[in-house]
């Protein structure tokens, strides 16, 4: 008899987790869809080839992954999408050799995870399980560079008002407290115990309200807040 697969963990909530795949070839996803199943307990759905479709299927499957197979230029509007319609979505860019340029731009846009068309289907898993962890196999290029690209930042921010959590409301003010400590969604509502669709609406007008793209720009904005 074969040995039983080992799972990853799944959240404190025992939900299903959700891998949402986008990419121009239906075989790809399907493939893929069907392969990451067999291997891994979570749900996957075909988000299709990208644009506003992808969106909007991506804001009624409400994936915690996203999985994005798609030219930089397309991937990068599309996690800016993404974390705008979707807050708790976690996308992962499929790249093909890229500069670290191009992966910078798509961390910016808000990639946590880059899988490389030459890894292996053991480490495509590896970078989902990860992803699920909220830990992000960092290469160690992209990390040097993406510190680069921040210290030419700061000096563009002197001279500019800070902008403070003083527009927040008390509720969103605690979520931005737990988004600075790299809380997840799920986390955040089981420590202020409220429904999981409250923290996703609070998150979204936390981004909106501090004018920034995504959650990961929290802890700097909220440090330089108070």
């Amino acid at each position: 008899m074969a040995p039983k697969r080992q799972h990853p963990a799944l959240p404190a909530d025992h939900r299903q987790i959700t891998l949402g795949v986008v990419s121009l070839p239906a075989f790809f996803r399907e493939c893929l869809i069907s392969r990451v199943s067999q291997e891994m307990d979570l749900h996957a759905e075909d988000l299709g080839t990208g644009g506003p479709d992808a969106v909007e299927k991506a804001r009624r499957a409400d994936p915690d992954l996203v999985l994005v197979d798609l030219p930089q230029a397309e991937a990068c509007l599309l996690g800016e999408a993404l974390l705008e319609s979707v807050p708790g979505t976690r996308p992962i860019a499929v790249h093909r050799a890229a500069e670290v340029h191009e992966l910078v731009r798509l961390a910016e846009a808000g990639y946590i995870g880059f899988v490389s068309t030459d890894c292996s289907f053991q480490d495509l898993l590896r970078e989902l399980r990860a992803a699920i962890r909220e830990e992000a196999n960092c290469p160690p290029r992209l990390a040097g560079a993406l510190l680069r690209a921040l210290r030419k930042r700061q000096p563009d921010s002197q001279g500019q008002p800070d902008r403070h959590l003083d527009v927040l409301s008390r509720r969103e003010r605690e979520v931005a407290a737990l988004l600075e400590r790299r809380y997840s969604n799920k986390e955040i509502a089981a420590e202020l115990r409220i429904e999981f669709g409250t923290v996703k609406n609070h998150v979204h007008s936390v981004l909106t309200k501090l004018h920034v793209q995504n959650r990961w720009e929290i802890p700097h904005l909220a440090r330089r807040g108070t």
